[in-house]
């Protein structure tokens, strides 16, 4: 079976899907039949690098069999967050938003992120003011030497909120989006950078531009 995955891999990492999940498909039925509890690791990596495989392929029934079956299996939401990550988009490009927005919800609850079922525009002023008057306390200098995070969940977190920030745009929940950049924004500047903090920011900055239409806010947006 490794050895399987190990072609497999190869294989995808020169972009052969077809070949990748051949091999990846032989690996499964060489797993014996309790691997879960003796290869525990390994049938996370397969199952996962499978699921990504055949999804490129454009098998998505099966791509989502397998991911299910990480989620089904996996011992900790950490060891989840990959599958609920590729199950999430998959949901989203298949238009399947409302499946999809619940389960980002569902795992940025997990996540021990409080996520309110409806945003109220009275109770999203004042977040989106006090996001703003932390942004106005960091200097351009504090903005450019912000440290990258190495906190594995917190980037999990922006990961999952850049998700709901892209579904909430095509929802009824349109107040999600200024709620979620606020999020992204305040963990940013609290705990530190990483490749989503952009996306947070970019939209909040957006969000203010479009609401109040000053040219300040314009400014700061170029700023951040």
């Amino acid at each position: 079976a490794e050895l399987n995955f190990n072609a497999g891999r190869k294989a995808m990492d020169l972009s052969d899907f077809e070949t990748a999940s051949s091999y990846l498909n032989n690996a499964l039925p060489l797993l014996p039949k309790n691997h879960w509890r003796r290869h525990y690791d390994f049938s996370l990596r397969l199952l996962l690098l499978r699921a990504k495989t055949i999804y490129l392929r454009g098998t998505i029934e099966e791509a989502c069999d397998s991911l299910m079956e990480i989620i089904k299996n996996g011992r900790c939401i950490e060891d989840k967050l990959d599958a609920y990550y590729l199950h999430v988009t998959i949901l989203h490009a298949c238009e399947e938003r409302e499946e999809a927005y619940t389960i980002c919800c569902e795992v940025l609850s997990q996540l021990k992120e409080t996520i309110p079922d409806y945003v109220d525009m009275k109770d999203l002023t004042p977040m989106l003011q006090e996001t703003g008057r932390m942004l106005a306390r960091m200097s351009d200098a504090d903005l450019l030497g912000m440290k990258e995070t190495d906190n594995s969940s917190l980037r999990f977190t922006l990961k999952f909120y850049t998700l709901l920030c892209y579904i909430s745009y095509y929802c009824i929940t349109s107040n999600m989006l200024p709620f979620a950049c606020c999020r992204m924004v305040r963990l940013t500047l609290e705990h530190g950078v990483c490749e989503d903090s952009i996306l947070g920011l970019v939209s909040y900055c957006g969000f203010i531009c479009h609401a109040t239409k000053q040219a300040s806010v314009i400014r700061e947006m170029g700023r951040v």
